[in-house]
């Protein structure tokens, strides 16, 4: 927010244009109404790299992938940008561009298939142009994932998406230069980072025509009414099925809210399978619990349904009968899947609680590694994603507060110099097109005021709720080590001070929301004396 340093424009003895000009250019400057650039809903950046100049390095399916990729994308809506065989430059140019058409989209992707390897901390996507198998050459030919996130983040889309089909082995891990696989990395608020397997691991380049990834990812991108974690939660079954457990592809999020690459609804069969899960559950035996899986292979509780049985066979763990008694037990477990978006705090009365929160929790479970979906490590991550919420949120009421009391005060001065305009040259004919444009502008700042107010009202009224929420179920974990990382640099490990200060705003209100009477708005007040 630009502040106006505002001084009166009219004495009583003037008159004449330039007056009148010079009103209309300050109330135009200190509205600020700026036309942001026009961008498309949804864009897709896809990035395939197959044809290296070092022929040890040729791969067969990233071209056939990101031209698959591009046909499926088109066909839900998206604008894609397509990059082939491309060197460091001509990655960065794409990249360039990519930033310019997202802004501010409803979600924007980047897709990348080739080679990739970490070094320090950081992921190197290499370009074709690679002459050596040095790590001077590989840094300098490369692209970095900070490079991807960092133009990502500037287009500052409602959801982003980056995709790394790029830990395939290469000569590179051979010869000692770079270490297998990538390495882990969070993205920004906003952003989810889904890699074709896990940290440290390497990705089949696949015996078809795509990648063993890519072609999971093709079977499930169009499925309606999936959240898109959910989607890639069944990315990862098929994969992990496909290569028996040798690839475990790996999602790292921080995306508020459910985001669908097609809407629409669950499919009807989703009710059955609630129906039969509880029917075998009840059941509690081998055979009953195989009758599940047989009909419904890729099903919300097929990770729950074979683990029984492993541990019913002796070949797994013991059953954790722990965890479903705590379904409904623990308001933790109902927060968690509420904050990371698998439940919904306002679903149908109707709905069976204990089933309902089984569905949300089978589908995170989906998304974790066999025996780590655990009651305990959900409730870790909804503490975490709490604090990740409140310190994100924090920021945007303190910036919007900010925001508002200086439109309010600029607003307070135009409307009075509006009013001395109008006395003084209401009776000039020639004046009559200017006051007019003046009115104009000051409506316009009214507008804006009240744009921000009810953007206002609308950030107070969920971040009440979320201290509320945080308050009754996660106190006892709530600590200053679950402080996001976002927008850290190279490796996560520092925390800015913007968000830093924005933390602990979060934490010192939740202190005192402990301490106040229910329905308090102590927080408010709290953040009226920062300001």
């Amino acid at each position: 927010m630009q502040h106006c340093v505002h001084k009166p424009l009219f004495t009583s003895g003037c008159r004449g244009r330039h007056v009148m000009r010079g009103i209309l250019l300050f109330i135009a400057y200190c509205a600020g109404l700026a036309t942001p650039v026009s961008a498309a809903d949804r864009v897709a950046l896809l990035i395939g790299n197959a044809e290296y100049n070092k022929p040890e390095l040729a791969l067969a399916n990233p071209i056939n992938d990101v031209d698959a990729l591009s046909a499926s994308l088109m066909r839900i809506g998206f604008d894609v940008i397509v990059s082939r065989d491309s060197t460091r430059r001509e990655m960065l140019a794409a990249l360039d561009r990519f930033s310019i058409e997202s802004q501010g989209a409803e979600m924007a992707i980047v897709f990348y298939a080739g080679h990739g390897v970490q070094f320090a901390s950081d992921n190197y996507l290499i370009g074709v142009e690679l002459q050596e198998l040095t790590t001077q050459a590989v840094t300098q030919s490369s692209v970095t994932l900070n490079e991807i996130r960092a133009a990502v983040d500037a287009a500052r889309a409602d959801l982003s998406i980056i995709i790394l089909d790029a830990c395939r082995n290469n000569p590179l891990v051979e010869t000692g230069v770079a270490k297998e696989g990538l390495a882990q990395s969070r993205g920004t608020v906003g952003t989810l980072i889904a890699y074709s397997t896990d940290p440290g691991n390497v990705a089949l380049d696949g015996a078809g025509t795509n990648s063993t990834f890519t072609e999971a990812m093709l079977d499930h991108l169009a499925t309606p009414g999936i959240d898109v974690r959910i989607m890639f939660g069944r990315v990862r079954q098929a994969v992990v099925r496909e290569t028996r457990g040798l690839q475990i592809p790996w999602v790292e999020e921080s995306v508020l809210g459910e985001h669908y690459l097609v809407p629409g609804s669950r499919p009807s069969y989703v009710d059955d399978e609630v129906q039969a899960w509880q029917k075998a559950e009840r059941a509690g035996s081998s055979d009953a619990l195989s009758g599940y899986l047989d009909q419904y292979p890729e099903g919300l509780f097929s990770q729950i349904a074979q683990s029984r049985i492993e541990a019913l066979n002796g070949t797994g763990p013991e059953p954790q009968d722990e965890v479903f008694a705590a379904l409904d037990a623990s308001p933790a477990v109902a927060a968690s899947l509420e904050l990371l978006g698998y439940a919904s705090a306002t679903r149908n009365a109707g709905d069976a609680a204990g089933t309902y929160l089984a569905q949300a929790f089978a589908d995170w479970q989906a998304t974790k590694r066999a025996g780590a979906g655990t009651v305990d490590r959900l409730v870790d991550e909804g503490a975490q994603m709490a604090v990740f919420l409140g310190t994100y949120t924090a920021g945007v009421l303190r910036k919007d507060l900010q925001a508002f009391l200086a439109l309010e005060e600029n607003l307070k001065l135009a409307e009075q110099d509006l009013s001395r305009a109008q006395t003084d040259f209401g009776n000039d004919p020639a004046a009559q097109p200017v006051l007019a444009e003046i009115a104009t502008n000051v409506a316009a700042m009214r507008v804006q005021r009240d744009e921000v107010a009810a953007r206002l009202d609308e950030s107070r009224s969920y971040y009440h709720d979320l201290i509320n929420t945080t308050e009754a179920s996660f106190m006892d974990v709530i600590s200053m080590d679950l402080v996001p990382r976002h927008g850290a640099t190279r490796g996560g490990t520092e925390v800015p001070s913007r968000v830093l200060d924005d933390a602990q705003t979060f934490l010192r209100q939740l202190d005192i929301m402990s301490r106040a009477p229910s329905g308090s708005y102590a927080w408010l007040t709290d953040f009226l004396e920062e300001d």
